[in-house]
């Protein structure tokens, strides 16, 4: 039982501002689950190869630690 987890930008989820929300993709036994992350970016702001939020956001620091914390608290339950 491989369980992945990645980090992603849905771009076809679009708010009000323009700006799309991060999300955590769980597989397992081949069945994907997503998890919102509540945090919500322009396209722009997203770095797609290193799965982050770029310096320009503000408190990008604190966004990415964030993300990075969820990411572990879904890791430890599977």
């Amino acid at each position: 039982m491989s369980v992945s987890i990645s980090i992603l930008l849905k771009k076809n989820k679009v708010n009000r501002n323009g700006e799309y929300p991060i999300y955590i993709r769980v597989t397992k036994d081949r069945v994907s689950r997503f998890i919102t992350t509540g945090i919500c970016v322009e396209e722009s702001q997203w770095d797609e190869k290193q799965k982050k939020v770029k310096k320009g956001y503000p408190n990008s620091v604190r966004v990415n630690h964030l993300i990075s914390q969820k990411s572990l608290e879904v890791q430890a339950k599977h």
